[in-house]
């Protein structure tokens, strides 16, 4: 009888465990979000995220490699991989988001072995979007002005 009460607390116990948030991935920063533009890579969360109604962000290069500053409503937005899950390769997350962009009409200005330009217009409003992968998969960090 001992035994069948031990077994049925370590089965609760194992239960609660693999329900658990940290099972299924980290939650996402409070009052974080996606952007609308793109979905995240799977097995992703929000790190740390920033909007500002208007910023300047002047690390974006052009398609000659000269930095620009662009101007308008910024996203800021940071992701790293949920514990135990499988990175994917700074090439695939690059990909991703080029094909992403151009997909919906968009433009890939540079693009190097960790970061990716891109600019889409689409009637008066133009969006500009700086993708930067961290620790060879384990991140990326959207940079957004429209």
């Amino acid at each position: 009888m001992k035994s069948t009460i031990k077994m049925a607390g370590l089965i609760g116990i194992g239960m609660t465990l693999a329900l658990s948030p940290f099972s299924a991935g980290a939650a996402d920063k409070a009052g974080s979000r996606d952007h609308p533009l793109f979905n995240r890579m799977p097995d992703f969360h929000i790190d740390n995220y920033e909007e500002k109604e208007f910023d300047v962000y002047d690390k974006f290069k052009d398609s000659d490699g000269r930095q620009k500053a662009v101007e308008g409503r910024k996203y800021h937005i940071s992701y790293y991989i949920d514990r135990g899950a499988t990175k994917p390769s700074d090439a695939q997350i690059i990909r991703n988001f080029t094909s992403a962009i151009t997909a919906i009409g968009g433009t890939v200005l540079k693009e190097d072995s960790t970061n990716a330009y891109m600019r889409l217009e689409k009637g008066a409003t133009i969006t500009w979007v700086h993708l930067r992968t961290k620790n060879r998969g384990e991140g990326y960090t959207l940079n957004i002005i429209e």
